[in-house]
């Protein structure tokens, strides 16, 4: 065990010749940039992409026009259950300076991804200088920081723009409190400046509200007296406050957005369930850290909590007092063990939100902990040992060699939605999921007509794709071959959206009909065989489904437009002119609600309303005929 205060081991007597820093700093940057170049010519992934960045309404806006109402709206609004308001501002300045056709322009996000974990792992190497790490160590804990595999999804996946970014500003904020405890110039300033990054942070993702627990743990590693109410109550109020804030805003759009007690957990436990799990993610995020042995988008609850989990949660807390007990006069144990654990413990999964109870990302920030015990591990070893630091240098090399080429093939992975759930599919080939999602992507680039470089579109079996994973999928249900009523329904709707392309209306309706069987509540079915009636003209079975999806949900303005649609066929104007203007009540931004609008003003010859609706969706963007215009 390493032993020793901060300041016990001085750089100069590892390495009598010290590089210049801006040397280090270029050397780690470069290599960083090599691992991930992959990740430039990557695509979109339809994972969370389309919701965030391609199909997102409040994003929109900033394609034609900047909009300080539209950034309003971004710091006023959540992002499908998350309150990221920093993040989507990125989006929007992306998408305005530099792409006005997003889809077209992945290159982009996925440059500005990368240029922001560029800059976290240079603000990583300078906080290990200014925890007293010498030059050689602090560039090796920055730079397995930098090309660590685990990196890969927060880098290559442009939905997580968000670990990048609060990373970024969570380690500004640490470098500024640490100017702030050791200088006795500027003090307020530094004190200002982390609070501000702080705040930064939190904008873009709330797990940056770990950071005043990680504020007192460099009081303690730099001997204040941390635990008095002048440093820990008063000196720390505002950070604090901000974090139950940020906090409980989050929660509150969780739980109203219904992602904390989804019903996307598809497997429901009880407490000490929960907590073996958490024990249990502990445990692998700390055994990932040393060698990352599998890397995938997505990890499943259990259908059956392992025996290893309850194992886990004897034996993880019991080392972990241990070690904090053995080390309670040493600092460097002491931050790495509480840096990762105050980083890791309110993502361990024991209140549930979403389907996955792991995953890449959560580690951004808490390994930064161990990258630390590894350099100054590092820099104890080179002195104690002097007669092994050729071997030693050679080990560590190598290690960072293995490391820099599992995250370049990794980076590879995440080019586009295929390449990610092919790599799942052969991790898990008795899993339903990555078929699903690959389904899923061929079936979204047929209905939105998505443009993807890596595919042939034009491949006369292309629209055969979905149906084909889906079949595997439905054969696979669901979990170790037991069906879950939630996912077979879902497959089943899937299933009936893959049988229109092949005009096969019969089987869908069927697909539709068998998942409200199993889930009468199910809008996504009601709402697709409405559709579907409607297409094959059966509009009286149409508006029954449209009226039962009324009941399950009043305020939704697509089903509205939709119902207008049907009415209008049935030569019901009032009634479909009372809906279209429901729909615009509720979304005013739709451009096809506005069209759908005119053309009823033009069968009710009200030529004025029909111009000025046809006036309006043209302003929005909207294809419109030249009969509404004229």
């Amino acid at each position: 065990m390493i032993t020793g205060t901060p300041h016990d081991i001085k750089s100069n007597s590892i390495i009598s010749k010290q590089p210049a820093t801006w040397m280090l700093l270029l050397l780690l940057v470069g290599l960083t940039f090599l691992v991930f170049y992959p990740t430039l010519s990557a695509y979109f992934v339809d994972y969370d992409d389309p919701q965030y960045l391609l199909r997102n309404v409040a994003l929109s806006k900033f394609g034609q026009d900047w909009s300080w109402s539209g950034v309003l709206h971004l710091f006023t609004a959540d992002a499908i259950g998350n309150y990221i308001p920093l993040t989507s501002f990125t989006y929007a300045i992306e998408h305005f300076f530099f792409a006005q056709d997003t889809l077209s322009s992945p290159f982009i996000f996925h440059l500005d991804n990368l240029l922001l974990h560029l800059c976290t792992t240079v603000c990583a190497f300078f906080l290990f200088r200014k925890m007293g790490v010498g030059k050689w160590a602090a560039f090796l804990g920055a730079l397995l920081f930098g090309l660590h595999p685990m990196r890969v999804e927060s880098v290559a996946w442009v939905t997580e723009r968000k670990d990048v970014l609060y990373g970024f500003f969570f380690l500004l904020s640490l470098l500024a409190y640490i100017n702030y405890i050791k200088w006795d110039r500027h003090k307020i300033t530094w004190y200002l400046c982390a609070l501000l990054c702080f705040i930064l942070s939190c904008f873009a993702k709330v797990q940056a509200v770990t950071l005043p627990l990680c504020l007192v743990v460099l009081d303690v590693y730099f001997k204040r007296k941390w635990n008095t109410p002048k440093t820990l109550i008063l000196e720390k109020l505002p950070w604090w406050l901000l974090s139950i804030a940020f906090g409980v805003v989050n929660v509150y759009i969780l739980t109203s957005q219904k992602v904390i007690g989804s019903d996307e957990v598809l497997v429901h436990y009880n407490v000490l369930q929960k907590l073996a799990l958490g024990a249990y993610a502990y445990a692998v995020y700390v055994v990932k850290f040393v060698y990352p042995y599998q890397m995938l988008a997505y990890y499943a609850f259990p259908l059956h909590v392992p025996i290893m989990a309850y194992l886990c949660l004897v034996l993880v807390p019991a080392i972990v007092v241990l070690i904090t007990w053995k080390a309670k006069r040493n600092t460097i144990v002491l931050f790495a063990l509480a840096f990762f654990t105050f980083n890791v413990i309110f993502v361990l999964q024991i209140v549930a939100s979403g389907s996955t109870f792991l995953a890449d990302r959560y580690t951004y920030i808490a390994y930064i902990g161990l990258f630390f015990w590894v350099a100054k591990a590092y820099e104890w070893t080179m002195l104690q040992l002097p007669r092994y630091r050729f071997h030693i240098n050679i080990v560590l090399g190598l290690y960072c060699v293995l490391f820099a080429f599992m995250a370049y093939n990794q980076s590879k992975v995440w080019r586009n939605s295929v390449a990610l759930w092919q790599h799942y599919i052969d991790d898990k080939p008795n899993d339903y999921y990555g078929y699903y999602q690959m389904a899923e992507y061929y079936t979204d680039i047929l209905q939105y007509n998505l443009p993807d470089p890596y595919l042939d579109v034009n491949d006369p079996q292309f629209n055969t794709l979905p149906l084909k994973y889906l079949d595997t999928a439905i054969a696979k249900d669901s979990m170790d071959g037991r069906p879950i009523v939630r996912t077979t329904a879902n497959l089943l709707v899937n299933h009936g959206v893959a049988c229109e392309f092949t005009k096969m209306y019969a089987t869908s309706i069927s697909n539709y009909t068998q998942a409200l069987a199993l889930q009468p509540d199910m809008k996504d079915a009601l709402e697709k065989r409405a559709w579907t009636y409607f297409y094959i003209k059966k509009y009286d079975l149409a508006m029954q489904d449209y009226d039962r999806y009324q009941q399950l949900d009043s305020n939704d303005d697509l089903m509205y437009y939709h119902r207008s649609l049907c009415e209008g066929n049935m030569n019901r104007l009032d009634d479909g002119m009372r809906d279209v203007n429901k729909a615009i009540a509720l979304n005013g931004n739709a451009a096809l609600y506005y069209i759908t609008r005119s053309d009823f003003y033009k069968l009710r010859n009200m030529p004025d309303s029909m111009h000025i609706d046809a006036q309006k969706a043209k302003q929005l963007g909207g294809d419109v005929p030249a009969m509404l215009l004229n």
